[in-house]
Formats: C-alpha cells, structure tokens, sequence
C-alpha cells in the first residue's frame, strides 16, 4: 500500500512539475512591445496612439512601448525574432511574416460599423494627377511611378501582380522608373509635386488625404483600382500567456471608449474581431480589377 502511496505522489508531483514548465513557456513580458507599419508620414510621432498604449499599460498593468520600425520589412522582422509582441500590419506583410515562420494569429481589425462581422475592405489604387490628363495605364508606359513599399499589400504587391497580368510585362519593365516612397502620405505627395507620374497607394489614404489645405482626392484622377482586400489586421505572438491575450482582448473588445482618439484619427467606429482564416489568401490570387 506505501509502494501505492508513493508511486501516486510520484506521479502528481510530475504532473505538478510539468504543467508549471509548461506555464512557464508562455511569454510574459515585462514590457509589451508594439509596432505599426510606417502607412502615414509621422504617424507614431504625433501620439496618435497613445490612447492605446495608455489602456494597454492599465489593462495589463505593465510597460507598453511603441517599437520605431521605419519600414514594413522592418515590422515583419521583429514578428518573426520575437522583438516585437503586437502590430498592426497590412495583409500582405501579414502573410509575408506567417510565411516566414512568425507564430503570430490575427485577432481585431478597425471597422467603419462596429457590429460587423469579419475586417472592412479597402483597394489598391492607381493615381495621377488630375491635371496631367492620364486616362490609362498605357498612357503612362515609360514614366516615373511610386510605390509604397515592397510589402505593401496595395502599394506594393498588389500592383505588381495587376500590371503583370494587365501588360503581359512586370512592373519595372513597364515603367520607366520605379521608387518606393516608404508611407502612401509619402507616395502621394511625389506625385502632387511632380517628382513621378503615377503611384499605387491605398484608396482609404486618398479620401482622407489633405494637401496644402485642400483634399488630395480633388487633385487627383484614379486611373485604376483593384477588387476589396481586406483591412489591416491586429495580431500578436501566439505564445504569449493566456492571461496576457485575455487582458489585449479585453482592451480591444470592452475597453473602447477608452480608444476613441485613435477611432477619431482613423475615421473608425472601433475594432471589430477577426481570426486567421480572414487572411490566409495567397497575393498572386488576389483579384483584380480595371
């Protein structure tokens, strides 16, 4: 019966040991480390995420830091070696940084209507100026364009892929020059100062878009846009402890009121709940559009 006894604490206190090592193998970080891709000039320098972070570091009771990444190769990175513990990402990078082994999981997207159901949609978008009188892809064969970045999802891969499949010829074989500006503001502004002819940008930073005191949008002709793709989505490392998604979750979904300068910024009713499947599409299928 003691042989019994003692095999029976044996084995509970093995059961006791293994699940605390496997507590333990969660990532609890001192400090939460939060990036964003660089989609807007000085977009972290201004604050307008503060009301994030702030709610982030009460909710958490822990240090929130937003991580500087001055490109989105550079946001990626940081999701793939474990520098960073949170972003907001475009799809693309999204897919980019699961292709490259980041075990990260997409869980909330700003919305326009906050009882939606799965992330918004914006396009890919090609512009001019208005003034240059460009009508057509074909018109504009041999001159300067912008892109974004190389992983941009619509300022970058997106057109890649349009081009292509419109032209019979990449991107750079088609025009003359090829730049990446780092943000749409960026993109947009060499193109209403005439340092290129054309740029692919995201149709959301047109509309809401102001130059010199006026909107972009009026000085500007879209001579091509793509079919929806999904809005940016908010993703963490899968292996950050329980309690610690729960306390990102309980911001994202119950805290809200708390966040409305940064609704108010992006022109968004709030965040609305995704998951994986949302965005688990491969960039040379996304569809496209004249």
């Amino acid at each position: 019966m003691n042989k019994i006894v003692s095999r029976l604490c044996a084995l509970f206190l093995f059961a006791a040991a293994a699940g605390a090592a496997q507590a333990q193998a969660c990532s609890n970080p001192d400090t939460l480390r939060f990036a964003v891709i660089p989609q807007m000039k000085d977009q972290t320098a201004v604050g307008h995420y503060d009301a994030l972070i702030e709610t982030l570091k009460d909710e958490l009771d822990r240090n929130v830091v937003l991580v500087p990444a001055g490109s989105y190769g550079a946001v990626i990175e940081g999701l793939s070696d474990g520098s960073v513990d949170l972003a907001e990402l475009g799809p693309g990078s999204y897919a980019l940084a699961r292709d490259r082994g980041a075990n990260i999981t997409a869980f909330a997207s700003l919305h326009k209507q906050i009882d939606a159901s799965g992330p918004s949609n914006y396009r890919s978008v090609l512009i001019t100026r208005e003034d240059a009188g460009i009508q057509s892809l074909e018109a504009l064969r041999g001159s300067a364009l912008s892109l974004v970045d190389p992983v941009s999802t619509s300022g970058g891969i997106v057109p890649r892929v349009a081009v292509q499949r419109m032209t019979g010829m990449p991107l750079e074989t088609w025009f003359g020059r090829v730049s990446f500006a780092g943000s749409h503001d960026l993109a947009i502004e060499a193109v209403l100062n005439g340092r290129v002819a054309a740029a692919f940008v995201a149709d959301s930073r047109v509309k809401h878009g102001v130059y010199n005191g006026r909107p972009v949008a009026d000085a500007l002709h879209t001579v091509w846009r793509s079919d929806p793709i999904p809005s940016d989505p908010f993703a963490y490392q899968v292996g950050l402890c329980a309690s610690v998604k729960q306390a990102i979750h309980r911001v994202f979904f119950e805290r809200q009121d708390d966040l409305q300068p940064l609704f108010a910024w992006r022109d968004r009713q709030g965040f609305v709940s995704v998951v994986d499947s949302d965005y688990q599409l491969l960039m040379h299928r996304l569809p496209d559009s004249p």
